[in-house]
């Protein structure tokens, strides 16, 4: 939990964290390659980017007859993967040992598999037990759901939390829980013209080393501590 009144830092996992986007997209094209022609298949991945694989299956079904074990089939595949690679974003340890703000993670991924990225990553006794999948509400992003019920457990308002986000997806859904957003645009999945985007739907910024991240969540919490100083002194 964070003390009162301070920040929280909550990151997105792929494509934050760990730089796994590239590797489920290439498992899902090539499972998907034994039912979908080749056009269907891009399309479906340029789609997906930052929904969960039930998600994007769900959508994909109702165009495409697809196997039952679909969903199953890739999970699978993705996990074994997963376990695999080296998968932790250049610098993102050293980032985040140098943050002192407490640190909390948020993402679509399945509890099981955030748990794997979080520890494949080398990051477990940084993060802690202070992730958060969609699996505990009701609604995934782009919805802001899963990102109020972090902020609730950590007792953080959202006002004070500082996201770093890679997709639209997830940006949406931490804009409309009312916190501030960073577009982190140094994965290997980020599409031409994705940093644009970002910016349109209301982020504050992008970056995309690692190396840069201290100083911004810095300027967060110094902000933070002028505004709590200001209201203090209006009171």
């Amino acid at each position: 939990m964070s003390t009162p009144g301070s920040g929280l830092l909550i990151c997105d996992c792929d494509g934050v964290l760990v730089d796994t986007e590239h590797l489920v997209a290439s498992v899902m094209s090539d499972v998907l390659a034994a039912w979908l022609d080749a056009e269907q298949v891009e399309r479906t991945l340029a789609s997906g980017f930052g929904k969960q694989i039930e998600q994007i299956m769900e959508e994909l079904a109702v165009q495409a007859e697809l196997p039952a074990h679909s969903v199953e089939l890739i999970n699978q595949r993705v996990n074994e993967v997963l376990a695999d690679a080296d998968i932790a974003i250049p610098g993102i340890g050293t980032a985040l040992a140098a943050i002192s703000l407490p640190v909390a993670v948020v993402s679509n991924s399945h509890t099981d598999r955030l748990r794997l990225s979080i520890e494949a990553a080398g990051l477990a006794s940084r993060v802690q037990d202070h992730y958060f999948s969609a699996d505990l509400v009701r609604r995934p992003k782009p919805f802001p759901d899963v990102y109020l019920h972090a902020s609730e457990v950590m007792g953080v308002p959202p006002q004070h939390c500082l996201v770093i986000e890679d997709s639209l997806a997830g940006a949406r859904a931490a804009l409309a829980a009312g916190m501030t957003v960073w577009g982190f645009v140094g994965g290997s999945h980020i599409p031409q013209g994705h940093v644009a985007a970002l910016m349109q739907l209301g982020v504050t910024g992008v970056f995309g080393d690692m190396a840069e991240l201290p100083a911004l969540v810095q300027q967060f919490a110094d902000g933070l501590k002028t505004r709590q100083k200001m209201m203090s002194k209006q009171k």
